[in-house]
């Protein structure tokens, strides 16, 4: 109960300072692993635009170091699994080669 003596002011920058040393000793990036499943989970957030979702469902894929990237073939499958079932049919239909194609497809619509 040390806490209560304190002002509000130096409970949030006490707080900031130890999560500022837990980032300088582990690091604030995500591990390849976690971005991998988190790739094949992705959602398209409510009222987000094709081009906004194209760049975080790419910046998340830069991401992941080569030993960890899944092949093309199940990007495209992660890619297509986004969308509604009418526009993942239609784009599947397309037969695009990859999901770089299927970006410029999914912009058109």
């Amino acid at each position: 109960m040390l806490w209560i003596g304190l002002g509000i002011g130096l409970i949030i920058t006490l707080i900031h300072s130890l999560l500022n040393a837990f980032r300088g000793k582990f690091g604030d990036k995500k591990e390849d692993l976690f971005l991998a499943k988190a790739i094949s989970v992705i959602k398209n957030k409510e009222d987000e635009m094709c081009e906004e979702f194209n760049k975080r469902f790419n910046g998340m894929l830069k991401e992941i170091s080569t030993d960890y990237k899944p092949t093309e073939k199940i990007i495209l499958e992660y890619y297509l699994d986004v969308f509604n079932p009418d526009t993942s049919y239609e784009l599947r239909r397309s037969k695009l080669g990859d999901y770089k194609a299927c970006q410029i497809t999914a912009r058109k619509r």
